[in-house]
């Protein structure tokens, strides 16, 4: 695995002796920028991968500078086809292998390529670490003792059994739907023409915002230019004189990028509140009983697939060391922006909502009893989207699964159960300090709510240290009521949903 660089950005290339082209995935086109470089495929790319399932591409990306050495000595300027499926930023093809030859030695392990001179140069490659473990086969009696020598507050076990089974995959006929629409999964762009645009109403008397530019770190500073070049050649923002002005800050991520954020909370005083109201997580999770086969979709930039009100624009204004801009689609932190989205949503799934889907903002669910079934609500799903000139993001979409993670659950034909990583997060909880950690523990907490027998009465020592005028008193009540509830969510069991055809009981 090779570890080249194009626009000063590192990336990860496999050389692939089984590929016929050289191949990048839409992440690393995003990721480097190039989507001004993409071009259309006049006749799709028909590609067949290792599991003999034939996937289609339809885009390219010409005349890309890609450096394999850190000296920069080895410089190959390449061209790539776009593809959907690829779980490294890039793939060599055999052809290109076959040109330049390179020396490989498996045991160190090392690459070399030839530079301009014929010399080989040592290619920057993936080191990947094996970390040692130990493994021990331990009798039931044995295991028992040890696990007395020690205070656990839980102790699991895994059971771990051999199967032949073969990996799960998407059903054929689910698969010929979603390989029909793969037109979907491309980076969008511009402005559609869609009945639904964001009107952003001021209160009367307000006065425009005028936010400062924050300082930034040399890393985020290069992160701004990205951002804003990319925001611009997709077409989402422009130049602006506005005198509203948001300032620009960075979060960092899990993986060491950053994600841009507009502070939009001086806007967002002023601007008079919608109605539109979300729809309820538990109704939507009560619709799915007794069905085997979901797909979960997500929109690619979905906010950014509306589009702003010409006459409301220039409120969106934002302020940068490098220019004042304004968007042109729905920007992420407008206090009415969910409910726009979720309108937008209704509007072009009204005909088969609750029936076979169900939607809250980007995350669509399509579930059914049968994969045959299946496959024609999700066709009906993906076409709505097409009409609608919606782009999906594949890598966050599964498609025809037998059980799924959605907002915060996994649902099968089991029924409901909570996302292991957040009772995970849940269970490493530290103690609370102050109110305010007392109140962020017993949000996420209650959200599961509703697999705690009595968890009103369980939790109330901790719903008491909540209440207005209430010294903060971590007591032995409310550190037992902290450890029950953990306890208790990191046993939840298995829900089963509701059936709408049985009577219903109100007690």
């Amino acid at each position: 695995m090779l570890r080249p660089l194009i626009n000063s950005t590192r990336t990860t290339g496999l050389l692939d002796c089984g590929a016929t082209r050289n191949f990048m995935s839409p992440s690393a086109v995003k990721k480097l920028h190039l989507g001004m470089k993409v071009q259309q495929l006049q006749q799709p790319l028909l590609v067949r991968i290792g599991d003999s399932t034939v996937l289609s591409s339809r885009e390219k990306v010409k005349g890309i500078p890609v450096t394999f050495d850190t000296a920069g000595k080895v410089k190959h300027i390449l061209n790539f086809y776009i593809f959907p499926e690829l779980p490294f930023d890039l793939v060599f093809s055999m052809q290109w292998l076959r040109a330049v030859n390179p020396r490989i030695d498996w045991q160190i392990p090392r690459a070399e390529l030839p530079d301009s001179q014929g010399v080989y140069q040592q290619c920057m490659i993936v080191v990947d670490h094996h970390p040692k473990t130990s493994c021990y086969c331990l009798r039931a009696r044995e295991f028992h003792a040890l696990s007395r020598q020690y205070h656990h507050e839980c102790l699991f076990i895994a059971l771990v059994k051999q199967t032949d089974a073969p990996p799960v995959s998407c059903p054929p006929e689910i698969q010929q739907v979603v390989d029909q629409y793969v037109d979907l999964m491309q980076e969008p762009f511009g402005l559609p023409n869609r009945p639904t645009k964001h009107h952003i109403e001021l209160l009367p008397g307000a006065v425009p915002p005028k936010g400062r530019i924050y300082r930034m770190s040399p890393a985020e500073l290069e992160e701004l230019r990205k951002q804003l070049e990319t925001l611009t050649s997709k077409g989402w923002i422009r130049p602006s004189t506005s005198e509203f002005g948001a300032p620009v800050l960075f979060v960092p991520k899990g993986n060491g990028e950053f994600r841009m954020c507009i502070d939009y909370r001086g806007l967002n005083k002023i601007t008079r509140k919608s109605t539109e109201p979300l729809p309820r997580i538990d109704d939507l999770l009560d619709m799915m009983q007794g069905c085997t086969v979901f797909s979960k979709v997500d929109l690619k930039s979905g906010y950014h697939q509306i589009e702003m009100a010409e006459e409301d624009v220039y409120k969106t204004t934002f302020k940068t060391r490098y220019g004042t801009y304004e968007f042109l689609v729905m920007p992420f932190g407008l206090c009415n922006a969910p409910g726009t989205f979720q309108t937008e949503m209704h509007r072009i799934f009204r005909p088969y909502l609750d029936k076979f889907m169900v939607v809250y903002l980007d995350d669509i669910l399509v579930f059914s009893k049968t994969a045959r079934e299946h496959a024609k609500h999700l066709a009906l799903v993906l076409q709505s989207l097409r009409d609608s000139q919606y782009k999906i993001n594949r890598e966050k979409s599964s498609f025809g699964v037998p059980s799924v993670i959605y907002l915060g659950h996994v649902i099968s034909g089991d029924g409901l159960a909570p996302e292991a990583a957040k009772i995970a997060a849940i269970q490493e909880w530290p103690q609370p300090q102050t109110v305010r950690d007392v109140r962020s523990f017993m949000g996420l907490a209650s959200y599961y709510r509703k697999f705690v027998r009595n968890f009103s009465a369980v939790a109330a020592p901790l719903t008491n240290l909540t209440k207005k005028d209430t010294p903060f008193l971590w007591s032995l009540h409310c550190q037992l009521a902290f450890a029950r509830l953990k306890k208790a969510l990191t046993r939840a069991p298995v829900l089963k949903l509701p059936d709408p055809t049985l009577p219903y009981l109100d007690h």
